[in-house]
């Protein structure tokens, strides 16, 4: 009995193990079918289009079925994660366009699937398209997922850019894939909407590797975003400040530096080295400004730290330039202060830092400022880069043919005078031959800068004549040669190279105003509470500059009405609308006391703006002082579209593509 209850037992134990597991397994068989449906389990296999189709004309609902595991996913959401081909997505958009802005429970879209698939691999430009960009025929509405943000606040561009840098800039064998990232990039800038978030899209675009953040930032959008943020409050008063740093730098060290030079005479008068010393507040302040230049570059440096991206400091030349300016200017205020030094050296330390000060403020202006001076500079740099063979080839043919001078002088009447002469000022009226080496190519380099072939000395000497005549033909084979390279660069050079050198050197001062914002001292307001009124004093400027339009014309009345609506919502005090708006309604010639009015607080508004470093200025006065010429680009951009033949060309059913 014993042994058969304990058998009975255990059996009847195991037994009932087993069916317990089993009704488990059933259980979490029956909520899996419960939660995801036949079409989405043959998705993750990739299907042809075929059983897609007929998936969907058996049952249209399961194109919006959401899979009750994977995060509320819907059928695209598992087509783009899984990597099916081109016509399935296609199939899905087309069906139900507006897929595309579908948010699972991460409120991911599908391009964001797409761009971070299971097989970690970047999709075909065309591909991301049909993902980007849908329009319902029906309603014509059009969606766009491109800001549209997960739930950790990151846009498809942030999952795009993470695609990138898998890609070798430099390596040829991956020449197919750059081709193909450069073609997404353009594909997913076009598309950016104007209200997208400025600082989202700067964020996510900084640890782009070099060759991808020119393609990047060769698009209106984009360089849209970054005026925008240039013209926020606190950029706009750090630009002012910097500006304002460097004319004090230049009209400081020009007074100090004539103070110096008194010094160091009067010094040599009495002998004595001490007395050339110049110490007064004016040396504090070069010595303030040395140090804030310095302390920019630094944080530069910290900022490309904190991004991993020092290598990009290091290989581009203009920092080095930013912080060798700035060290000169140091170095030139300690001996303004010591009085030190030899006065020939010294002098000559004077004149590079006077040339050096009015190149940074030139630099300044030309790198991120000023979009007009940025194009000069550009192409400055450009005609220079043009020439540098040009120069080289120049001081070698100066250098040979000083030498050959020199050679062929050396036995002519007026060296053997010369040798025989002791006076310096008997010597000296005979002005530069080619007795030596050193006069001669001075000599030769004053003939081709003045195109002037002088043998007077030599006239008889076959060999004279025959150095001449070579050097004529050299010297107008490199001046044509320099012509021709020089209006080659300027043809080759197109509008939207300057423009990419502008806002590529905005994009780095953006990265530096961005790191300098986050290290001020915390008791200073932040950016959104110093915009806070920004609405105000925005409306305030339109009211003012509204005044002199006519009022007989309907639009400008419906601006008017416009304004007065505006302030109305902002409860902003009567007085001032009718002060300086009137009667929206009025179509009688705006009085002239009203004029005079508003021409008196721009004219006082104007100095008080700068002198708070354009605290007190409206966003759009910023947007002009620190912007571009929204105009003048479009315009020359609708015309290379012209002269390049990418202007929209209609196909043969007459429809612009």
């Amino acid at each position: 009995n014993g042994n058969g209850n304990g058998n009975g037992n255990g059996n009847g134990k195991g037994k009932g193990k087993g069916e317990s597991r089993r009704t488990v397994l059933r259980d979490e068989l029956e909520e899996w079918q419960n939660k995801t449906t036949p079409m989405l389990m043959a998705i993750c296999r990739k299907p042809p289009i075929d059983i897609i189709k007929q998936f969907v004309a058996t049952s249209p609902e399961t194109l919006t079925q959401k899979h009750g595991r994977y995060q509320g996913m819907v059928a695209i959401h598992f087509a783009c994660k899984f990597f099916c081909s081109k016509e399935v997505i296609q199939f899905l958009v087309e069906q139900r366009p507006d897929s595309i802005i579908m948010q699972d429970k991460g409120d991911r879209t599908p391009v964001h699937c797409m761009l971070s698939n299971f097989d970690s691999k970047l999709p075909r430009a065309d591909v991301l398209a049909l993902l980007i960009r849908s329009e319902d025929d029906d309603t014509g509405t059009i969606y766009s997922p491109v800001a549209m943000q997960n739930n950790v606040k990151a846009t498809p561009l942030l999952y795009l850019i993470q695609s990138l840098n898998g890609i070798d800039g430099s390596d040829p064998d991956d020449a197919a894939e750059r081709r193909n990232a450069a073609e997404c990039i353009d594909v997913y800038c076009s598309q950016i909407p104007d209200d997208a978030d400025a600082m989202a899209i700067f964020n996510e675009v900084a640890p782009l590797p070099p060759w991808a953040l020119h393609r990047v930032l060769r698009h209106r959008p984009v360089q849209r975003k970054l005026d925008e943020m240039m013209g926020q409050s606190f950029n706009a008063e750090v630009i002012v400040a910097d500006i304002a740093v460097y004319l004090c730098i230049i009209v400081v060290y020009l007074i100090q530096v004539f103070a110096s030079l008194e010094a160091r005479r009067a010094a040599r008068a009495v002998r004595n080295t001490t007395d050339a010393r110049v110490l007064d507040y004016r040396t504090f302040i070069l010595y303030v400004c040395s140090a804030y230049l310095l302390l920019r570059q630094m944080i530069k440096i910290y900022r490309l730290l904190k991004l991993k991206l020092l290598v990009r400091y290091v290989n581009n030349w203009w920092p080095a330039i930013d912080l060798s300016c700035a060290a000169l200017l140091l170095a030139t205020t300690i001996y303004i202060h010591l009085g030190t030094g030899l006065d020939n050296k010294v002098q000559a330390l004077y004149i590079t830092t006077a040339l050096t000060v009015f190149l940074q403020l030139a630099m300044f202006l030309g790198r991120g400022v000023s979009y007009r001076f940025s194009v000069f500079l550009g192409a400055v740099v450009d005609i220079f880069l043009a020439l540098v063979p040009f120069l080289v080839a120049m001081g070698m043919a100066v250098s040979a043919f000083g030498l050959g001078y020199a050679i062929d002088a050396y036995d002519t009447a007026v060296c053997i005078i010369d040798e025989g002469l002791e006076d310096i000022a008997d010597i000296s009226s005979l002005g530069l031959n080619f007795c030596s080496l050193r006069e001669a190519i001075l000599k030769v380099y004053a003939m081709f800068v003045t195109r002037d072939i002088d043998e007077y000395d030599f006239a008889g000497r076959k060999s004279t004549m025959a150095i001449s005549i070579v050097f004529g033909l050299v010297a107008l084979i490199l001046l044509f040669a320099a012509l021709v390279a020089t209006a080659t660069r300027a043809l080759m050079q197109t509008d939207d190279d300057r423009k990419l050198f502008f806002y590529t050197h905005r994009f780095h001062l953006l990265n530096e105003l961005e790191q300098v914002y986050q290290i001020r001292p915390k008791k200073f307001k932040s950016k959104k509470h110093l915009d806070s009124r920004e609405s105000y004093r925005q409306m305030f400027w339109n009211m003012l500059c509204h005044s002199w339009a006519d009022p007989t014309k309907i639009c400008n009345r419906n601006k008017r009405k416009k304004l007065n609506e505006q302030w109305e919502a902002k409860n902003g005090w009567p007085w001032v609308r009718r002060a300086f708006l009137g009667d929206p309604e009025e179509r009688e010639k705006v009085p002239v006391w009203r004029r005079l009015l508003c021409l008196l607080v721009l004219i006082l508004w104007i100095p008080f703006g700068l002198l708070s470093f354009t605290k007190l200025f409206p966003i759009s006065f910023r947007l002009w002082l620190t912007g571009t010429d929204e105009h003048h680009i479009v315009e020359k951009d609708v015309l290379n579209d012209i002269r390049g033949n990418r202007f929209p060309i209609p196909d043969n059913k007459g429809m612009l593509w």
